[in-house]
């Protein structure tokens, strides 16, 4: 029997079904009430992770003073049972939260949770065996509650698409759902993509969630945006966490004192509160930012990494922008010392014989260009593209790893001038599909010398790839940019196909390699993708001349038919059609394939 693993996904979205703020000062006889389930007992696809997941929210919702009705390993009938109960328990209380954890699947663009014992042999007989996830909002919304809260703890990876051929806008994950107006829409990852399990008893979206619920007048707004900041740091980017909001009023799960909500340990500036503030300038919101910062950065010495777009990890005019006046705002405060990548390199040609930094370099991980450079603390961002605002987070980390503070920054949309996105990265990562990458950090984990989070090089150096398994795996990297062009950087040809071993780094080029990777002009983004196979995969010869079978339709969004056939070792493809290649032929063998990618920047000096 095949034990499919549970990726994590959740949803948590809060309908604000009339326009009235619940506040911190919310009335103790407003009744809070909610439905946990949790679904682990499959039995051709069991779970580990929803046992805990929904017995942690549960034992905390009543701590928060919430009525909980709870349930585990619910059939169809209990399932319907239970929502049902939980609708009328709704109906004239001032707040609703239905909690789910188990396995999810999208069919056709719409979301459904999986009841213990249901016999799903077929893609059409998922309508009849799961439960429909509007169910619950339908029953929500005819309560005519002030605040009903949803949050979906799903397993993202469809334990069923082995046994059929899924068309009509299937994802690897749970799709984006409609809501009624006023709503905060909350996803573990962006919609279609693939959450992380975690290593602990709880998926990382859900543990991060159940400790910042504790924290004292943290609107739920806010709560999300440190979910987002716990998730993307514990799964080094992997997963980020996603959401959209139009909620008019604040709701806190643990009200704060009187005239506070901000907890002590987050610098935090809020959103507009009126039209002098929205009319504010760009420069003028990012020096307020910049100052926040050096609340906590005065007298010290901070490296900064780019910020960069936060689910497919680019740069883009705006996100330069913003790092370069961050920097500068610093600077001219007197108070900062700022360092970047510029001083990095010329610290390294300075010293290039010095054994010391060299053993830096080739010492394998993130290149601690910090500690290099002597600095004090380390600074990463990331922004949000929503649909009227842009979110920006930025952290503040000392060397270790630790948080000194986190900052959240929201930009009215239409006051940005400059383009969020990056063209050129947008079609690599089309090309790559690494939004939908099959990834587990805990399995594969693809880096560079200069780290995996964006890293940047610089005219002159040389790049090296670093692959590291917790379990045997065969190992296939390659190179995309936005023309189109794929390159293989390993295996070479004729060499032989090994599996790499845990606790083994794996470096491309290697050090005996007669080859390197330079950079040298011209200057851009390109990304690197990695797929890893329990089975050697036959290797197949990219040609430009091949015609693709990639067939793209437009819908709702963007859906793909794949119509890669099984091909022998000598089979030429576009190569367009190589990430569609690999999860084919794995398919095929009855393989677990993984996928990792690092997107690499160079610039000139």
């Amino acid at each position: 029997m095949k034990v499919w693993r549970c990726v994590a996904f959740v949803l948590g979205l809060v309908v604000a079904v009339l326009a009235v703020p619940v506040e911190a000062s919310e009335a103790p006889a407003t009744r809070r009430v909610a439905l946990v389930i949790g679904n682990w007992h499959y039995t051709n696809s069991p779970l580990f992770n929803p046992e805990h997941d929904a017995q942690g929210m549960s034992d905390s919702l009543k701590r928060l003073g919430f009525d909980v009705i709870y349930r585990t390993n619910v059939d169809k009938k209990g399932f319907r049972q239970a929502v049902r109960a939980f609708g009328d328990a709704i109906r004239g209380a001032g707040v609703g939260l239905f909690y789910y954890a188990g396995h999810g699947i999208q069919v056709n663009g719409q979301n459904y949770l999986i009841p213990v014992g249901a016999d799903i042999q077929r893609q059409d007989e998922v309508i009849d065996e799961a439960i429909a996830a509007n169910l619950v909002l339908r029953k929500m919304e005819r309560a005519k509650n002030r605040l009903n809260i949803v949050m979906l703890d799903a397993c993202r990876d469809n334990p069923f698409t082995r046994s059929w051929r899924t068309r009509g806008g299937r994802g690897p994950g749970l799709a984006q759902m409609d809501a009624p107006s006023g709503t905060i829409i909350s996803y573990s990852t962006s919609p279609g993509s693939v959450a992380s399990d975690g290593t602990g008893k709880n998926s990382p979206y859900t543990k991060h969630l159940l400790h910042n619920m504790k924290v004292p007048g943290l609107a739920i707004e806010q709560l999300f945006k440190r979910v987002r900041i716990g998730v993307d740091e514990e799964t080094a980017g992997r997963q980020t966490p996603w959401e959209s909001s139009s909620l008019k009023g604040d709701f806190f799960f643990t009200p704060g004192s009187q005239g506070s909500h901000a907890p002590a340990s987050a610098s935090s500036i809020g959103p507009f509160s009126d039209e002098r503030e929205a009319q504010e300038s760009l420069d003028g919101r990012i020096a307020r930012l910049s100052q926040a910062l050096m609340k906590s950065a005065r007298n010290r010495s901070v490296y900064v990494h780019p910020i960069v777009e936060s689910t497919q990890r680019y740069a883009s005019d705006f996100s330069r922008y913003l790092t370069l006046r961050i920097k500068t705002f610093m600077v001219n405060s007197r108070s900062v010392t700022v360092m970047d990548g510029s001083q990095l390199l010329a610290l390294l040609a300075r010293h290039q014989q010095e054994s010391s930094v060299q053993r830096v370099l080739g010492s394998g991980g993130r290149i601690d260009e910090a500690s290099l450079l002597g600095a004090d603390l380390l600074l990463d961002g990331i922004y949000f593209v929503n649909d009227t605002s842009v979110d920006v987070t930025l952290s503040l980390k000392t060397l270790s790893g630790e948080t000194v503070t986190t900052i959240d920054e929201s930009f009215p949309k239409a006051r940005i001038t400059m383009p969020l996105d990056n063209a050129e990265l947008k079609t690599v990562a089309r090309i790559a599909d690494t939004v939908q990458q099959s990834g587990d950090a805990d399995v594969v984990h693809l880096s560079t010398t200069r780290g995996g989070r964006h890293p940047v090089y610089l005219e002159g150096e040389t790049i090296q790839f670093m692959t590291r398994v917790t379990r045997p795996l065969f190992i296939y990297l390659y190179g995309y940019n936005a023309k189109g062009e794929v390159v293989r950087l390993y295996p070479g040809d004729g060499e032989q196909q090994v599996p790499l071993r845990p606790g083994r780094v794996h470096r491309t080029p290697d050090d005996d390699d007669s080859w390197e990777i330079g950079v040298t002009p011209p200057f851009g983004t390109d990304t690197v993708k990695l797929f890893a196979s329990t089975q050697a995969l036959p290797v197949p010869r990219l040609d430009q001349t091949v015609a693709s079978k990639r067939i793209e339709t437009v819908g709702q969004g963007v859906s793909r038919t794949r119509a890669i056939k099984p091909s022998p070792l000598s089979k030429r493809i576009n190569p367009v059609d190589l990430v569609d290649y690999f999860r084919e032929q794995a398919r095929r063998l009855d393989a677990e394939l993984f996928e990792d990618s690092v997107v690499v920047e160079t610039r000139k000096l």
